[in-house]
């Protein structure tokens, strides 16, 4: 962290990873919730930012938070975002020929890269087809399907 005893000394890959991780978490609470789902690794003084995050802005300050902590040497950014995810399986289920009759009563939520769909779909086999789009779309962990069949107008 500038300014503290780390700029000083040298630190072991170890201490310099738990230093980052005290920074980062100190800096953004919301990181501590999701803690499962993010972690840095150091090599020679290297770090790499790896996981998930909920938005792209925490991933950038993320970035630059690790460049504060002393002896870092450079920052790796292997995070991903989740509401990038959401952009990303939305758009598919827009655009897919399947289910594009769907949309927009398909919803999207991502946490840590696990995506929950939910809503109405028109036919049963459309809650199998949006399961199989949502985990071909990059990055996405597992899917959660909570997508019901709309029922009939005439029924």
């Amino acid at each position: 962290m500038a300014g503290t005893a780390y700029d000083d000394e040298i630190l072991s890959d170890d201490a310099l990873r738990e230093a980052v991780l005290a920074h980062l978490f100190h800096s953004f609470p919301a990181l501590r919730e999701i803690g499962q789902c993010f972690d840095a690794e150091v090599r020679d003084g290297k770090v790499i930012l790896k996981g998930w995050v909920r938005t792209e802005t925490i991933r950038d300050l993320a970035q630059e938070a690790a460049t504060e902590v002393g002896g870092v040497k450079a920052v790796i950014v292997q995070l991903i975002a989740d509401e990038e995810i959401e952009r990303e399986v939305a758009l598919a289920l827009e655009q897919d020929a399947r289910t594009v009759n769907d949309f927009p009563g398909i919803f999207v939520d991502a946490y840590c890269g696990e995506v929950k769909i939910w809503g109405a779909v028109s036919h049963p086999e459309d809650v199998v087809v949006a399961e199989k789009i949502v985990s071909g779309v990059k990055d996405v962990r597992a899917v959660r399907n909570e997508l019901k069949v709309k029922e009939s107008i005439l029924t």
